[in-house]
C-alpha cells in the first residue's frame, strides 16, 4: 500500500515505533517471530524500506536479516546494522495471535481507508490482532 512519504500518519506511526523500542527489545532473538523495518539502499543506490529479523538491538543499533526482497528480487547476503533512529517500524507476533507494534501498517491501512484504495487481504486479516506497545 503505497503512501506518500510526507504522510502525517505515517510520521506519527514511526515517531510512535521508535518510542516504544524499549517494548520490541526483550522479543529480539526470542522464539517469536519478530520484524523490524529499516530504510536500505538497493543495488541503484535508491532507497527501500524493506523489513527484516532483528539478531540483536542494542542502545545504538540494530543488526538484522533482511526477509523483504528489494524491488529486483535481491537481498543483502549478510545481516545488516543500522543505527536505532532508522528503525521505521516494528512488530511482534506473539504466541496468542496478537501482533505487538505494527503502527506504519495500522497507518498505512488507514490512509488507504481514507483515500479509497485497497488494502490487500493479508494485510486485513490482521488488522483486529494489533495492539499497542
Amino acid at each position: 500500500m503505497p503512501v506518500a512519504r510526507d504522510e502525517p500518519l505515517l510520521h506519527a506511526a514511526r515517531a510512535r515505533a521508535q518510542a516504544s523500542i524499549d517494548e520490541l527489545r526483550p522479543h529480539v532473538g526470542s522464539p517469536l517471530q519478530v520484524g523490524v523495518k529499516i530504510p536500505l539502499r538497493n543495488a541503484a543506490d535508491e532507497i527501500e524500506h524493506v523489513w527484516g529479523t532483528p539478531e540483536s538491538l542494542d542502545a545504538a543499533s540494530v543488526t538484522l536479516r533482511i526477509v523483504t526482497p528489494f524491488v529486483d528480487g535481491a537481498l543483502p547476503p549478510e545481516p545488516v546494522t543500522v543505527a536505532v533512529a532508522e528503525i521505521e517500524d516494528w512488530q511482534v507476533f506473539l504466541d496468542d495471535g496478537r501482533i505487538l507494534g505494527g503502527f506504519g501498517t495500522r497507518a498505512q491501512m488507514a490512509v488507504a481507508r481514507r483515500d479509497g484504495h485497497p488494502i490487500p487481504e493479508h494485510v486485513l486479516a490482521q488488522e483486529a490482532r494489533f495492539v499497542d506497545a
